[in-house]
């Protein structure tokens, strides 16, 4: 609901009958968007039980995205480009999964299983018979 109140601001602005300015008012969008994704890894990282270093790393690069869109404003840029910006922030999180991070995700997850079940896949149904 955050975004989309940003979004009103950014229609508003885009219609002339805002009273904040450019770098407010992509802050608007960028800072619920900031809150969504920080929110998406630290329930990655919740559920997994352990940081990931390049999960942080697609953290902080979305997060410079969501910046260059408030300096993109501030140095007077378009209000459309930086929309644009910022809508390319999930963006960079999931090239990143698709490239690398899925493979991470494998990782975690065997991590998890029950070691019985990594070495012996029969061993459930095995005790399940007796």
């Amino acid at each position: 609901m955050a975004t989309g109140g940003g979004l009103l601001a950014a229609a508003r602005y885009l219609e002339h009958q805002s009273l904040i300015g450019p770098v407010s008012t992509v802050t608007s969008v960028a800072a619920p968007v900031a809150v969504f994704t920080l929110a998406l890894f630290a329930i990655w990282t919740t559920l997994v039980g352990e940081q990931d270093p390049f999960h942080l790393a697609l953290l902080v690069a979305a997060g410079a995205v969501l910046l260059l869109s408030v300096l993109l404003a501030s140095w007077g840029v378009s209000m459309a480009g930086c929309l644009v910006v910022v809508a390319c922030a999930p963006i960079v999180t999931v090239i990143g999964f698709e490239t690398v991070g899925h493979r991470h995700l494998t990782e975690a997850m065997e991590r998890l299983r029950p070691r019985e079940a990594v070495h012996d896949p029969d061993a459930a149904v095995r005790s399940e018979a007796t």
